[in-house]
């Protein structure tokens, strides 16, 4: 059987929900059907952090967009090696120049888009009228749309054709362990017994980390000796490493940097923590609650995120010692909650199940051409 060839844009550098969707679906898609391989933002292949993860795939590198002649011609030269599908994950359609490239070039098949956030990554007017623009185009030209959730699809597209794709995780590698969690620990030198209050993912604008920082501060009142553990990096980590000193809390806060084990991280962290100011549908929060933490975040992000019934909101404008109280007023899991909340989220959020979905879409738009 001829393999379903499939070029997927566009991973970056740092990795953020995109990237870590995309990396869970090559290494769990059967690699004898489809063959899939990706395109990222970077000019040397072999810094990229999670290239072991990617064994075996063809990764090529496009030219950066201010050199428009160039970065045109890196995009085309990618796609006249043929395939039969160009599957672009977006945040944004400002420039939406790749799929128009896809689109008109006889050697891609189809094109699907889809979409991962709800709002812009970057608050920028000029860009935010592209968007507007191009999504009328994109949502006629995307031979099929798809949407981590109802409101990312409401984003990115102006028509309902849109199907929802769960943002699948493996659920096993998230069953709690307590020797991990000492681990982690220990390796901070945070005690056994201390309350931590976690949060993984990028330190960017749209994370509304600064308040983060603010109900660490007002919870430490509740619970001195409790510890921030903060999983990632990005943009913004000097303007929080400098606010945590301010706060007088660069004792308490752990920036622990990118990781590839995250799991181990999350079963170190009693609660999970999210600010953002907006979310398509975060992998991180589902990660959370696979791994059995109390999970706690702001009402601007989509309650499809909910697999857990006890996952409480907080408005975005709530002050931060009223967040605090929230989060003091949840007991911490034991063994056995987080081990049955593992259960829970395998039902709906695993990746096997993303897969298989993933897999029908690729074979049954293909067909469409057979």
């Amino acid at each position: 059987m001829k393999k379903i060839k499939i070029i997927a844009f566009e991973l970056q550098m740092s990795r953020g929900g995109i990237e870590t969707f995309l990396i869970n679906l090559y290494q769990n898609i059967d690699k004898d059907r489809f063959q899939l391989d990706f395109v990222i933002s970077a000019s040397d292949i072999k810094k990229i952090p999670y290239r072991k993860e990617l064994k075996d795939a063809n990764i090529y590198t496009i030219s950066n967009i201010k050199n428009l002649i160039k970065y045109t011609k890196s995009i085309n030269q990618i796609f006249d090696k043929g395939y039969d599908i160009a599957y672009f994950n977006k945040n944004s359609l400002a420039n939406s120049l790749p799929i128009l490239l896809a689109k008109r070039n006889k050697n891609i098949s189809k094109v699907i888009v889809h979409s991962h956030n709800t709002n812009p990554s970057h608050a920028n007017k000029v860009l935010i009228l592209l968007h507007n623009i191009n999504k009328r185009k994109i949502s006629k030209i995307a031979d099929k749309k798809l949407a981590c959730s109802t409101e990312a699809g409401n984003w990115l597209f102006t028509d309902d054709c849109v199907q929802n794709i769960n943002n699948g995780i493996d659920t096993k590698k998230y069953i709690f362990s307590i020797k991990e969690r000492n681990y982690i620990r220990n390796k901070y030198n945070i005690p056994l017994n201390a309350k931590v209050i976690g949060y993984v993912g990028r330190f960017s604008n749209q994370k509304n980390l600064n308040l983060l920082l603010e109900v660490f501060s007002e919870y430490k009142k509740m619970a001195p000796s409790a510890y921030l553990l903060l999983v990632g990096n990005g943009p913004k980590f000097d303007e929080l490493e400098k606010k945590s000193k301010e706060l007088h809390l660069n004792n308490s806060i752990i920036f622990a940097g990118r990781q590839t084990n995250v799991e181990k991280y999350l079963f170190a962290m009693d609660y999970f923590v999210m600010t953002s100011f907006y979310e398509g549908l975060p992998i991180s929060c589902v990660e959370a609650q696979a791994a059995g933490l109390k999970v706690i975040i702001s009402n601007r992000i989509t309650n499809e995120v909910q697999i857990l019934p006890d996952l409480k909101t907080f408005s975005i404008n709530e002050n931060p010692k009223q967040i605090a109280k929230i989060i003091d007023n949840i007991n911490i899991p034991t063994t056995s909650e987080r081990i049955t909340d593992n259960k829970i989220v395998y039902k709906t959020y695993d990746i096997s199940e993303t897969t298989t979905n993933m897999e029908k879409i690729f074979s049954s738009i293909v067909k469409e051409d057979s």
